[in-house]
């Protein structure tokens, strides 16, 4: 079951979308808790003007004569809301059920001593009506309809969009402060998984980033332990079996000529040569070489001659390189592993180098067989060949790969297998420039 896209979003980008998301909900409750609260206090308090003014225009109505009604009523207009004189034979409207209309009728009829406040339309609009005298009734009507209190909604927008975009640059530095520790110990972790002789973190931080750190540097301590151990293991096992291995062949040389010798002697030849790979993977993982400025189309140049002498499929052009920082005898002995591999598996080398994103690569393609996608990474395991149906027949220790990787690893680089199109395999190696 696929995990929800939220899983996959980066830890500042989730607490940043909670936080405006906190944001937003608490905006809308309290628009909602204010405006109810205030649009009630307002709501009451322009009902009490209105009413009030209701008696005023209702007394100054009654004190004129009835031809002077008219002319009073048009000078008495208010912005909100207007007057009509009307015979109280004049037809009822259909009354409105309103609640803010009803309220303000029934506050009304409170102050106003002629009969009944009656709740009803004029002109589509809302209205009250109530006798001014038996000859007449008195109609207030609201052309914009009741006063609101209520705020403009792209007046609220607005506010609600101002305050959310401040409040997120706020919130993007908080949250920056917060998770860029995290995000330096990450990276200094990348680098310890590319570099395993490199320094160990630097524990500093919030206390939950210390320990996190703490953690990653007694786990580096841990790991470098296992591999050392390992290595002298392996260093000695290989460096011991030299000299048997040696009286061997000297034994073996005395041999009269025949079927017997030359199979034993191809036999102590692979254990030499097995036994001189271990040795070299042992002291592969640190460099004893001290680094220099070295120039890349010299080292592939000076690997590559000596197997075109000989006959092999070679092919590289040289292209303009920066100068790496590396241990030259050590590069060398990287970029040989991956062109014996690939003449071993494939027959031919094709070299390619460039730069991108600051590091100078190099790939070696072959046209060999290829492998599974599945198998790429493990053919960096000590000891791991590509087809275990081929026995040896095609030489190697399954060593160079792993020693390979090992070297680069100790300048800061990277090696890693791809799937050439066409068939076959890429060998594809990164260096830091300098």
């Amino acid at each position: 079951m696929p995990r929800p896209a939220i899983h996959d979003l980066p830890l500042r980008w989730r607490v940043h979308g909670v936080l405006l998301l906190a944001l937003l909900a608490v905006q809308l409750l309290s628009f909602a808790a204010v405006g109810w609260s205030r649009g009630f206090d307002a709501r009451h308090l322009a009902n009490g003007l209105v009413i009030a003014d209701l008696a005023r225009v209702h007394a100054q109505v009654l004190a004129v004569t009835p031809t002077e009604r008219v002319a009073l009523l048009g000078v008495l207009d208010r912005g909100a809301y207007r007057w009509e004189l009307l015979d109280p034979g004049a037809p009822v409207i259909a009354r409105l059920d309103d609640p803010a209309l009803v309220e303000l009728a029934r506050q009304a009829e409170t102050v106003l001593p002629a009969g009944p406040v009656q709740t009803t339309a004029w002109l589509s609009r809302p209205a009250l009506r109530w006798p001014l005298t038996p000859s007449a009734d008195l109609l207030v009507f609201f052309p914009d309809g009741l006063p609101s209190s209520a705020p403009s909604r792209v007046a609220a927008a607005a506010y609600v969009l101002a305050v959310t975009l401040a409040v997120a640059l706020v919130a993007g530095l908080a949250v920056s402060l917060v998770t860029r520790p995290l995000a330096i110990a990450a990276a200094a972790a990348r680098q310890m998984s590319r570099q395993l002789s490199g320094p160990a973190l630097d524990e500093s931080g919030p206390p939950e980033v210390r320990e996190l750190t703490r953690s990653l540097n007694q786990l580096h301590e841990e790991v470098q332990r296992q591999l050392q151990a390992r290595t002298r293991i392996l260093a000695a096992v290989t460096h011991d079996l030299k000299t048997p291995i040696t009286r061997m062949q000297l034994r073996v040389g005395a041999l009269p000529e025949g079927h017997v010798r030359r199979r034993l002697e191809a036999d102590l030849g692979a254990m030499a040569s097995l036994v001189a790979e271990g040795l070299a993977f042992a002291g592969s993982e640190t460099l004893r070489e001290p680094r220099v400025r070295v120039d890349l189309n010299a080292v592939i140049e000076n690997v590559l001659e000596p197997m075109i002498d000989l006959g092999h499929d070679c092919r590289y052009s040289p292209v303009a390189l920066p100068p790496v920082m590396a241990a030259p005898q050590t590069l060398a002995r990287l970029v040989q592993n991956l062109v014996d591999n690939a003449l071993r598996y494939g027959g031919s080398a094709e070299v390619h180098a460039q730069v991108a994103d600051g590091e100078a690569g190099i790939d070696v393609a072959d046209r060999g067989p290829g492998l599974p996608q599945a198998e790429l990474e493990r053919m960096f395991e000590p000891f791991v060949r590509g087809d275990a149906s081929r026995g040896r027949d095609l030489g190697g220790t399954g060593l160079g790969l792993a020693i390979a990787r090992n070297i680069a690893q100790a300048h800061g680089g990277r090696v890693w297998l791809e799937p050439r199109n066409g068939g076959g395999l890429v060998a594809r190696l990164r260096w830091p420039c300098t």
